[in-house]
């Protein structure tokens, strides 16, 4: 391939994508309780154990909405923006829009279930129906929250997230490219959950 056709290819993706948001940050004084939804991009990088004992890290672009008391929509992408699932959670119910890898596999089943739980730890979101036997604790830190299940430990700064999936075996960094808390969000976005 050309060396101006790569040129014109990387100024015609970077021309596609939509404008920056600014980061608005989490708070996490006492207004972590205060605020109802919330818009971000981030960049997810994934430590998980694979066969052999070995492991494997991989990054990947997500996008989410929150809207609380129990609502989010989960999408991430990898190379070229495809998308690798497209999780939505409703009112304890999760529904898996889009996968790559078929969402009735037991373990791909497991593993969603896993993330959405993952999600309503670090957002403070209502539990997972009948698995929500989990009592979360939220603890402040020096300059972070921590919420700590059976599960997991999630430590959460303003724009930044490490999850330490206990149960799973994988920890996950979560560093938000923008952020937007309170702005209104479309119900439909939630609403896939009940087709």
């Amino acid at each position: 391939m050309k060396k101006s056709t790569i040129v014109l290819f990387f100024l015609l993706t970077a021309a596609c994508r939509p404008p920056a948001r600014a980061l608005q940050p989490l708070p996490l004084d006492d207004g972590w309780e205060t605020w109802k939804t919330l818009e971000a991009e981030q960049r997810v990088t994934i430590d998980a154990p694979r066969a052999g004992g070995k492991r494997e890290h991989r990054t990947l672009r997500c996008v989410i909405a929150v809207e609380r008391p129990d609502k989010f929509r989960l999408r991430a992408m990898g190379p070229g923006g495809i998308t690798l699932f497209d999780l939505v959670g409703r009112g304890g119910k999760i529904s898996v829009l889009e996968s790559l890898r078929d969402p009735a596999n037991p373990t791909m089943h497991a593993i969603l279930e896993s993330l959405a739980g993952d999600v309503q730890a670090v957002y403070g979101l209502g539990g997972l129906g009948e698995k929500s036997t989990n009592v979360r604790a939220f603890l402040r830190e020096g300059d972070h929250r921590v919420a700590r299940d059976a599960e997991r430990e999630v430590r959460i700064w303003p724009a930044h997230v490490e999850i330490d999936n206990r149960a799973r075996g994988y920890r996950v960094a979560i560093d938000s490219q923008s952020q937007r808390l309170d702005g209104p969000l479309d119900p439909a976005l939630f609403d896939a959950a009940e087709q």
